[in-house]
Protein backbone atom coordinates (compact mmCIF):
# COMPACT_ATOMS: atom_id res chain seq x y z
CA UNK A 1 0.00 0.00 0.00
CA UNK A 2 3.24 2.43 0.99
CA UNK A 3 4.65 1.56 -2.21
CA UNK A 4 1.61 1.91 -4.39
CA UNK A 5 1.28 5.40 -2.89
CA UNK A 6 4.84 6.19 -3.25
CA UNK A 7 4.77 5.30 -7.08
CA UNK A 8 1.51 7.94 -7.21
CA UNK A 9 3.02 10.39 -5.19
CA UNK A 10 6.49 10.10 -7.58
CA UNK A 11 3.89 10.17 -10.77
CA UNK A 12 2.51 13.18 -8.98
CA UNK A 13 5.82 15.09 -8.97
CA UNK A 14 6.82 14.09 -12.46
CA UNK A 15 3.55 15.67 -13.61
CA UNK A 16 3.80 19.32 -11.70
CA UNK A 17 7.50 19.26 -12.97
CA UNK A 18 6.92 18.94 -16.54
CA UNK A 19 4.21 21.56 -15.83
CA UNK A 20 6.19 24.22 -14.57
CA UNK A 21 9.20 23.54 -17.43
CA UNK A 22 6.41 24.01 -19.51
CA UNK A 23 5.22 27.23 -17.97
CA UNK A 24 8.70 28.39 -17.57
CA UNK A 25 9.41 27.51 -21.50
CA UNK A 26 5.91 29.57 -22.76
CA UNK A 27 7.08 32.51 -20.56
CA UNK A 28 10.58 32.90 -22.27
CA UNK A 29 9.12 32.44 -26.03
CA UNK A 30 6.43 34.76 -24.87
CA UNK A 31 9.47 37.34 -23.56
CA UNK A 32 11.93 36.68 -26.67
CA UNK A 33 8.43 37.13 -28.97
CA UNK A 34 7.80 40.53 -27.26
CA UNK A 35 11.64 41.33 -27.78
CA UNK A 36 11.63 40.61 -31.19
CA UNK A 37 8.50 42.21 -32.04
CA UNK A 38 9.73 45.34 -29.99
CA UNK A 39 13.17 44.63 -32.26
CA UNK A 40 11.10 44.69 -35.27
CA UNK A 41 9.24 47.90 -34.51
CA UNK A 42 12.54 49.83 -33.37
CA UNK A 43 13.74 48.95 -36.85
CA UNK A 44 11.15 49.76 -38.87
CA UNK A 45 10.82 52.73 -37.21
CA UNK A 46 14.18 53.46 -38.12
CA UNK A 47 14.00 52.93 -41.21
CA UNK A 48 10.78 55.21 -41.63
CA UNK A 49 12.63 57.67 -40.12
CA UNK A 50 15.63 57.08 -41.84
CA UNK A 51 13.51 57.58 -45.19
CA UNK A 52 11.81 60.74 -44.12
CA UNK A 53 14.94 62.08 -43.11
CA UNK A 54 16.06 61.16 -46.57
CA UNK A 55 12.94 62.63 -48.17
CA UNK A 56 13.35 65.94 -45.88
CA UNK A 57 16.63 66.44 -47.27
CA UNK A 58 15.72 65.64 -50.76
CA UNK A 59 12.85 67.93 -50.74
CA UNK A 60 15.08 70.82 -49.18
CA UNK A 61 17.83 70.17 -51.62
CA UNK A 62 15.37 70.53 -54.47
CA UNK A 63 13.87 73.70 -53.18
CA UNK A 64 17.72 74.79 -53.07
CA UNK A 65 17.76 73.93 -56.43
CA UNK A 66 15.08 75.65 -57.56
CA UNK A 67 15.81 79.11 -56.15
CA UNK A 68 19.23 78.83 -57.99
CA UNK A 69 17.33 77.93 -61.08
CA UNK A 70 14.78 81.07 -60.90
CA UNK A 71 17.49 83.42 -60.18
CA UNK A 72 19.50 82.09 -63.01
CA UNK A 73 16.41 82.60 -65.55
CA UNK A 74 15.46 86.14 -63.65
CA UNK A 75 18.94 87.51 -64.58
CA UNK A 76 18.66 86.10 -68.35
CA UNK A 77 16.01 88.32 -68.86
CA UNK A 78 17.58 91.77 -67.82
CA UNK A 79 17.73 94.72 -69.87
CA UNK A 80 15.88 96.66 -72.08
CA UNK A 81 13.41 95.25 -74.73
CA UNK A 82 13.73 92.01 -72.37
CA UNK A 83 12.36 92.93 -68.90
CA UNK A 84 9.03 92.82 -68.64
CA UNK A 85 7.01 93.10 -65.03
CA UNK A 86 4.05 91.36 -65.95
CA UNK A 87 5.45 88.46 -67.37
CA UNK A 88 7.81 87.21 -64.19
CA UNK A 89 9.19 83.67 -64.64
CA UNK A 90 7.70 80.42 -62.54
CA UNK A 91 7.82 77.51 -63.01
CA UNK A 92 5.67 73.92 -61.59
CA UNK A 93 7.16 70.86 -60.85
CA UNK A 94 10.62 70.72 -62.73
CA UNK A 95 12.40 67.61 -62.17
CA UNK A 96 15.82 67.73 -60.29
CA UNK A 97 18.17 65.66 -62.50
CA UNK A 98 18.48 62.14 -60.83
CA UNK A 99 16.33 62.02 -58.11
CA UNK A 100 12.86 61.54 -57.60
CA UNK A 101 12.64 65.39 -56.24
CA UNK A 102 10.44 68.22 -57.86
CA UNK A 103 11.07 71.97 -57.47
CA UNK A 104 8.24 75.01 -58.87
CA UNK A 105 9.18 78.36 -58.19
CA UNK A 106 7.80 81.53 -58.95
CA UNK A 107 9.20 84.91 -59.02
CA UNK A 108 6.82 87.98 -58.10
CA UNK A 109 6.91 91.91 -57.39
CA UNK A 110 7.85 94.93 -59.20
CA UNK A 111 10.34 98.07 -59.63
CA UNK A 112 8.65 99.99 -57.03
CA UNK A 113 7.63 96.82 -54.42
CA UNK A 114 10.79 94.79 -54.90
CA UNK A 115 11.46 91.35 -56.24
CA UNK A 116 10.93 87.84 -54.29
CA UNK A 117 11.12 84.37 -55.23
CA UNK A 118 9.58 81.50 -53.84
CA UNK A 119 10.52 77.72 -54.61
CA UNK A 120 9.53 74.72 -53.36
CA UNK A 121 10.95 71.36 -53.67
CA UNK A 122 8.97 67.84 -53.35
CA UNK A 123 9.45 64.47 -52.40
CA UNK A 124 6.21 62.69 -52.18
CA UNK A 125 4.57 62.98 -49.29
CA UNK A 126 7.01 66.04 -47.82
CA UNK A 127 7.79 69.49 -49.65
CA UNK A 128 9.84 72.15 -48.44
CA UNK A 129 9.84 76.06 -49.06
CA UNK A 130 12.48 78.63 -49.33
CA UNK A 131 11.99 82.32 -49.74
CA UNK A 132 14.12 85.23 -50.84
CA UNK A 133 13.92 88.72 -51.47
CA UNK A 134 15.95 90.66 -54.07
CA UNK A 135 18.36 93.28 -54.69
CA UNK A 136 19.12 94.28 -58.49
CA UNK A 137 22.78 95.04 -58.49
CA UNK A 138 24.02 97.09 -61.24
CA UNK A 139 27.73 97.51 -62.91
CA UNK A 140 28.14 101.14 -62.31
CA UNK A 141 28.35 101.16 -58.14
CA UNK A 142 31.63 103.20 -59.16
CA UNK A 143 33.09 105.77 -61.17
CA UNK A 144 35.53 104.70 -63.04
CA UNK A 145 36.55 100.93 -62.96
CA UNK A 146 39.48 99.59 -65.38
CA UNK A 147 40.76 95.93 -65.55
CA UNK A 148 44.17 97.45 -66.52
CA UNK A 149 45.67 101.26 -66.22
CA UNK A 150 43.99 104.25 -64.64
CA UNK A 151 46.08 107.37 -66.40
CA UNK A 152 44.98 111.22 -65.60
CA UNK A 153 46.85 113.67 -67.14
CA UNK A 154 47.34 117.05 -65.54
CA UNK A 155 44.59 119.71 -64.03
CA UNK A 156 42.53 116.89 -64.14
CA UNK A 157 39.38 116.61 -61.44
CA UNK A 158 37.10 113.55 -60.25
CA UNK A 159 34.12 114.42 -58.03
CA UNK A 160 30.41 113.26 -57.46
CA UNK A 161 26.71 114.59 -57.16
CA UNK A 162 23.37 112.92 -56.50
CA UNK A 163 21.42 113.71 -59.14
CA UNK A 164 18.37 112.11 -56.91
CA UNK A 165 19.09 114.00 -54.27
CA UNK A 166 20.51 117.47 -54.98
CA UNK A 167 20.93 118.37 -51.41
CA UNK A 168 23.10 115.29 -50.33
CA UNK A 169 26.48 116.49 -49.82
CA UNK A 170 28.53 113.08 -48.44
CA UNK A 171 30.39 111.91 -51.06
CA UNK A 172 30.49 108.25 -52.53
CA UNK A 173 33.06 108.04 -55.38
CA UNK A 174 35.44 105.07 -56.13
CA UNK A 175 37.60 104.68 -58.77
CA UNK A 176 39.32 101.03 -59.26
CA UNK A 177 41.61 99.08 -60.85
CA UNK A 178 41.72 95.50 -60.67
CA UNK A 179 45.26 94.98 -61.52
CA UNK A 180 47.89 94.53 -59.04
CA UNK A 181 50.70 95.75 -61.40
CA UNK A 182 53.07 98.79 -60.33
CA UNK A 183 52.01 102.34 -62.08
CA UNK A 184 48.61 100.71 -63.17
CA UNK A 185 46.68 104.44 -61.89
CA UNK A 186 48.99 107.19 -63.09
CA UNK A 187 47.20 110.07 -61.50
CA UNK A 188 49.71 113.24 -62.56
CA UNK A 189 48.73 116.77 -61.23
CA UNK A 190 44.75 115.49 -61.16
CA UNK A 191 42.84 115.72 -57.76
CA UNK A 192 40.90 112.60 -56.77
CA UNK A 193 37.44 113.19 -54.42
CA UNK A 194 37.08 109.51 -54.03
CA UNK A 195 38.45 106.33 -52.54
CA UNK A 196 41.08 104.51 -54.89
CA UNK A 197 41.35 100.86 -54.82
CA UNK A 198 43.87 98.67 -56.20
CA UNK A 199 43.80 94.78 -57.47
CA UNK A 200 43.64 92.12 -54.99
CA UNK A 201 46.95 91.58 -53.06
CA UNK A 202 48.31 94.96 -54.79
CA UNK A 203 50.48 97.56 -52.83
CA UNK A 204 48.55 101.06 -53.02
CA UNK A 205 51.89 102.30 -52.67
CA UNK A 206 53.14 100.91 -55.57
CA UNK A 207 50.43 100.35 -58.32
CA UNK A 208 48.99 104.23 -58.04
CA UNK A 209 51.93 107.10 -58.67
CA UNK A 210 50.77 110.78 -58.40
CA UNK A 211 48.04 112.93 -57.52
CA UNK A 212 45.58 114.07 -54.69
CA UNK A 213 43.56 111.66 -53.27
CA UNK A 214 41.28 113.15 -51.36
CA UNK A 215 39.76 109.55 -50.09
CA UNK A 216 40.90 105.98 -48.93
CA UNK A 217 43.71 104.00 -50.67
CA UNK A 218 43.54 100.35 -50.20
CA UNK A 219 43.50 96.84 -52.20
CA UNK A 220 40.21 95.16 -53.53
CA UNK A 221 39.45 92.39 -51.24
CA UNK A 222 38.26 90.07 -53.77
CA UNK A 223 37.90 90.18 -57.36
CA UNK A 224 35.46 91.82 -59.50
CA UNK A 225 34.26 89.78 -62.59
CA UNK A 226 33.13 92.06 -65.83
CA UNK A 227 30.31 89.71 -67.27
CA UNK A 228 30.13 90.54 -71.12
CA UNK A 229 26.62 91.52 -71.57
CA UNK A 230 24.62 90.78 -75.08
CA UNK A 231 22.46 93.04 -76.90
CA UNK A 232 19.02 92.49 -77.34
CA UNK A 233 17.32 90.51 -81.04
CA UNK A 234 16.36 93.54 -82.93
CA UNK A 235 15.34 94.44 -86.77
CA UNK A 236 18.33 94.45 -89.24
CA UNK A 237 17.89 98.28 -90.28
CA UNK A 238 21.25 98.47 -92.30
CA UNK A 239 23.38 101.56 -91.82
CA UNK A 240 22.46 104.97 -89.84
CA UNK A 241 24.12 107.58 -91.82
CA UNK A 242 23.02 110.92 -90.20
CA UNK A 243 24.11 113.96 -93.09
CA UNK A 244 21.53 116.32 -91.90
CA UNK A 245 19.70 116.83 -88.66
CA UNK A 246 18.21 113.97 -87.85
CA UNK A 247 15.57 112.70 -84.98
CA UNK A 248 14.96 109.24 -84.24
CA UNK A 249 12.29 107.49 -82.19
CA UNK A 250 11.55 104.00 -80.75
CA UNK A 251 10.06 103.12 -84.53
CA UNK A 252 14.07 103.35 -85.07
CA UNK A 253 14.89 100.95 -82.79
CA UNK A 254 17.07 98.28 -84.73
CA UNK A 255 20.91 96.55 -85.54
CA UNK A 256 22.45 99.09 -88.07
CA UNK A 257 26.46 97.50 -89.68
CA UNK A 258 27.63 101.40 -88.80
CA UNK A 259 26.64 104.68 -87.30
CA UNK A 260 28.26 107.60 -88.73
CA UNK A 261 27.10 111.45 -87.76
CA UNK A 262 28.49 113.97 -90.37
CA UNK A 263 30.53 117.21 -90.01
CA UNK A 264 28.29 119.46 -87.46
CA UNK A 265 25.04 117.44 -87.59
CA UNK A 266 22.70 116.54 -84.60
CA UNK A 267 21.45 112.97 -84.16
CA UNK A 268 18.41 113.84 -82.04
CA UNK A 269 16.54 111.12 -79.40
CA UNK A 270 12.71 111.84 -78.73
CA UNK A 271 9.73 109.57 -77.90
CA UNK A 272 10.95 107.29 -75.46
CA UNK A 273 13.25 104.32 -74.57
CA UNK A 274 15.20 103.96 -77.92
CA UNK A 275 17.57 100.85 -78.38
CA UNK A 276 19.77 101.02 -80.72
CA UNK A 277 22.94 97.71 -81.82
CA UNK A 278 25.53 99.02 -83.72
CA UNK A 279 27.53 96.07 -85.24
CA UNK A 280 30.23 97.80 -86.76
CA UNK A 281 31.84 101.17 -86.02
CA UNK A 282 30.61 104.36 -84.63
CA UNK A 283 32.06 107.31 -86.23
CA UNK A 284 31.47 111.52 -85.08
CA UNK A 285 33.24 113.62 -87.25
CA UNK A 286 33.84 117.19 -85.86
CA UNK A 287 31.47 119.43 -83.96
CA UNK A 288 28.41 116.63 -84.20
CA UNK A 289 26.27 116.11 -81.47
CA UNK A 290 23.53 113.39 -79.88
CA UNK A 291 21.24 115.07 -78.02
CA UNK A 292 18.68 113.02 -75.99
CA UNK A 293 15.24 114.94 -75.08
CA UNK A 294 13.73 115.26 -72.00
CA UNK A 295 11.69 111.64 -71.14
CA UNK A 296 14.01 109.68 -73.29
CA UNK A 297 16.67 107.03 -73.18
CA UNK A 298 19.12 105.82 -75.74
CA UNK A 299 21.08 102.66 -75.25
CA UNK A 300 23.63 102.20 -77.96
CA UNK A 301 24.93 98.18 -77.86
CA UNK A 302 28.25 98.67 -80.17
CA UNK A 303 30.85 95.82 -81.57
CA UNK A 304 33.13 98.20 -83.20
CA UNK A 305 35.33 100.83 -82.29
CA UNK A 306 34.37 104.41 -81.77
CA UNK A 307 36.18 107.39 -83.07
CA UNK A 308 35.16 110.71 -82.63
CA UNK A 309 36.48 113.74 -84.31
CA UNK A 310 37.15 117.69 -82.03
CA UNK A 311 34.31 119.74 -80.09
CA UNK A 312 31.40 116.77 -80.14
CA UNK A 313 28.79 116.07 -77.63
CA UNK A 314 26.96 113.55 -76.13
CA UNK A 315 24.20 115.46 -73.70
CA UNK A 316 20.74 114.79 -72.69
CA UNK A 317 17.87 117.06 -71.32
CA UNK A 318 17.29 114.78 -68.12
CA UNK A 319 18.41 114.64 -64.94
CA UNK A 320 20.69 112.36 -64.51
CA UNK A 321 23.46 110.27 -67.16
CA UNK A 322 21.61 107.04 -66.91
CA UNK A 323 19.45 108.26 -69.94
CA UNK A 324 22.52 107.57 -71.96
CA UNK A 325 24.39 104.01 -72.00
CA UNK A 326 26.69 102.81 -74.26
CA UNK A 327 27.28 98.99 -73.70
CA UNK A 328 30.09 96.88 -75.65
CA UNK A 329 28.96 93.66 -77.06
CA UNK A 330 32.15 91.86 -77.94
CA UNK A 331 34.89 90.37 -75.46
CA UNK A 332 37.49 91.39 -78.49
CA UNK A 333 39.95 94.20 -77.79
CA UNK A 334 37.87 98.04 -78.97
CA UNK A 335 39.56 101.55 -78.89
CA UNK A 336 36.99 104.50 -78.46
CA UNK A 337 39.04 107.91 -79.13
CA UNK A 338 36.84 110.83 -78.01
CA UNK A 339 39.09 114.41 -78.70
CA UNK A 340 39.52 118.02 -77.76
CA UNK A 341 37.21 119.29 -76.33
CA UNK A 342 34.01 116.60 -76.32
CA UNK A 343 31.67 115.71 -73.17
CA UNK A 344 29.63 113.18 -72.60
CA UNK A 345 26.46 112.91 -70.56
CA UNK A 346 26.08 109.08 -69.78
CA UNK A 347 27.75 105.99 -68.45
CA UNK A 348 30.16 103.18 -70.23
CA UNK A 349 30.34 99.59 -69.91
CA UNK A 350 33.07 98.11 -72.10
CA UNK A 351 35.48 95.85 -69.92
CA UNK A 352 37.48 94.86 -73.22
CA UNK A 353 37.86 98.72 -74.74
CA UNK A 354 40.91 100.94 -74.37
CA UNK A 355 39.48 104.74 -73.90
CA UNK A 356 40.82 107.85 -74.64
CA UNK A 357 39.37 111.18 -73.64
CA UNK A 358 41.73 113.98 -74.95
CA UNK A 359 42.31 117.42 -73.61
CA UNK A 360 39.47 119.25 -72.32
CA UNK A 361 36.93 116.95 -72.18
CA UNK A 362 34.45 116.38 -69.75
CA UNK A 363 32.27 113.24 -68.88
CA UNK A 364 29.41 113.23 -66.35
CA UNK A 365 28.64 109.49 -65.82
CA UNK A 366 30.52 106.35 -65.09
CA UNK A 367 33.00 104.17 -67.01
CA UNK A 368 34.01 100.16 -66.79
CA UNK A 369 36.62 99.96 -69.01
CA UNK A 370 40.09 97.83 -69.69
CA UNK A 371 42.40 101.07 -69.62
CA UNK A 372 40.75 104.42 -69.36
CA UNK A 373 42.99 107.54 -70.18
CA UNK A 374 41.99 111.11 -69.54
CA UNK A 375 44.30 113.19 -70.61
CA UNK A 376 44.97 117.55 -69.45
CA UNK A 377 42.02 119.62 -68.40
CA UNK A 378 39.29 117.36 -68.09
CA UNK A 379 36.80 117.00 -65.41
CA UNK A 380 34.98 113.23 -64.44
CA UNK A 381 31.60 113.78 -62.22
CA UNK A 382 30.34 110.77 -60.89
CA UNK A 383 26.70 111.07 -60.35
CA UNK A 384 25.62 108.23 -57.01
CA UNK A 385 22.34 108.06 -57.98
CA UNK A 386 23.60 105.23 -60.45
CA UNK A 387 24.02 103.16 -57.89
CA UNK A 388 20.18 102.50 -57.68
CA UNK A 389 19.93 99.99 -60.06
CA UNK A 390 16.63 98.80 -62.29
CA UNK A 391 16.11 95.93 -63.70
CA UNK A 392 16.11 97.39 -67.13
CA UNK A 393 20.06 98.42 -67.06
CA UNK A 394 22.27 96.58 -69.41
CA UNK A 395 24.37 94.12 -67.45
CA UNK A 396 22.03 94.42 -64.56
CA UNK A 397 21.45 91.25 -61.74
CA UNK A 398 19.87 90.17 -59.25
CA UNK A 399 21.41 88.77 -55.61
CA UNK A 400 19.64 87.70 -52.94
CA UNK A 401 19.42 90.21 -50.17
CA UNK A 402 17.01 88.32 -47.00
CA UNK A 403 16.48 84.19 -47.39
CA UNK A 404 14.31 82.45 -45.19
CA UNK A 405 12.56 79.46 -45.08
Amino acid sequence: MFYHDGIHAQRRHGHNCRGSVLTLSLFVALLILTIAAGVLSLTVHSQTFSARAAQHISARAAADAGMAYALVTINSKTGPCTWNDAALPQATKLSLPNTEATFSYNVSGSEAAGYAIASTGSVAPLSHTVTATLLVKGVFDMAILVGDKLTMGNNTVIDGFNSADPLDTTRDVTVATLSADKESITLGTAVLNADVFVGVGGDVDKVITGGTINGETAALTEPIILDPVSAPVLPDLGVLNVTVDRTISPAHNGQYDSITISNSKTLTIDGGDVVVHCTGDLKMENGTQITIKSGSTLTLYIGGNIDTGNSNGIGNENPGPSAFKLVSTTTAPRNYVLKNNTSMFGVIYAPNANIELHNNGDICGAVVANRFAMKNNGTFLYDEALQNAVATDPGAKFVIHYWSE
